[in-house]
């Protein structure tokens, strides 16, 4: 069953791909390496590359995320989940409720849905907390400010129109010198 994908579990890893780059260390390597001598010690730059592309990985299951390296192993269950982090593009971070952060390798932000549905319900996506009173008043939404004026720099800009540094447009009549 292990090629089976299974519902309650999800693991990201990276692709396939990615161990063509030990293997390309090994090629460039071998020249200098086989020079004779201590030079011999740089196969383990290879070496330690592909376990680090076999091993590195995140699992998720319905009660626990768990995350694998050249360090260890390390584990957060969904109860000590507070939130996720998602800088960018990078992968994502756990942070538990007593602080401590758990680094979700190969998980990125388009990852956050599977997530989800591999937690049974424990990590709700883009649902504020129940009882937070700062969630809910950023829920809540402000009410429109009426002016009385419009403001200059509210006023629409043609496309076709150029424009200053400033964003502000310029006059057809007098153009930049």
């Amino acid at each position: 069953m292990d090629g089976m994908a299974q519902p309650n579990r999800a693991t990201f890893r990276l692709p396939a791909a990615a161990l063509f780059v030990p293997v390309l260390l090994f090629v460039c390597i071998t020249p200098l390496a086989t020079a004779g001598g201590a030079w011999l010690v740089l196969y383990i730059v290879p070496v330690v590359a592909l376990v680090w592309v076999l091993i590195t990985h995140t699992t998720a299951t319905a009660d626990r995320m768990t995350t694998y390296g050249l360090l260890g192993t390390r584990t957060m269950t969904w109860e000590e989940l507070d939130q996720l982090e998602l800088p960018d593009a990078r992968w994502a971070t756990a942070v538990a409720q007593d602080g401590r952060r758990l680094r979700l390798p190969m998980v990125r932000p388009r990852d956050v849905p599977r997530l989800v549905a591999v937690s049974g319900g424990s990590l709700r996506l883009g649902q504020p907390a129940a009882g937070d009173p700062e969630s809910e008043q950023l829920a809540e939404p402000e009410q429109p400010v009426e002016r009385e004026e419009p403001v200059a720099s509210e006023q629409p800009v043609k496309s076709d129109q150029p424009l200053e540094k400033d964003g502000n447009p310029l006059s057809p009549v007098n153009p930049p010198r």
